[in-house]
């Protein structure tokens, strides 16, 4: 059996399913995020407040005309003496075509338009999109 947690952060038994290669791709990717993001910390960087991985990160928020979740790989909260840096990550493997990336893209935008963040924290995370390389930065 494959124990997991559900929504509400008790531990059930469920069976295990196939994990394709993109998904096991994209999950080990945002770990690598979380790893250098600690190492970072230990060699005298920002503390790695919050590091919220999906589904806890996800942001649902109502629109003029419907009900709608914000689906970020991750939020990343830094901090300083000084200071607090949020983040939402999209760690992208190159995968999504131009109209998956430019609604994912719209939907970061209807969301700090809504301003739930802001009023909640004061400020809207930075949006941060990890790319594999050169050229998919480009496209992106």
């Amino acid at each position: 059996m494959l124990a997991h947690d559900d929504d509400a952060g008790n531990h059930t038994a469920g069976r295990p399913w196939p994990v394709s290669r993109q998904f096991l791709d994209h999950a080990l990717r945002i770990s690598e995020r979380y790893c250098r993001l600690a190492e970072a910390e230990r060699g005298g960087g920002p503390e790695l407040v919050d590091f919220t991985t999906e589904p806890r990160c996800w942001r649902t928020f109502t629109t003029a005309t419907c009900t709608v979740t914000l689906k970020p790989d991750a939020f990343v909260r830094l901090g300083a003496p000084r200071w607090e840096l949020r983040l939402f990550l999209e760690i992208d493997c190159a995968t999504e075509g131009p109209t998956a990336l430019r609604r994912q893209l719209d939907l970061y935008i209807r969301y700090w338009q809504i301003g739930t963040e802001q009023s909640r924290h004061e400020v809207f995370p930075h949006v941060v999109w990890v790319v594999p390389d050169e050229r998919r930065h480009s496209r992106l």
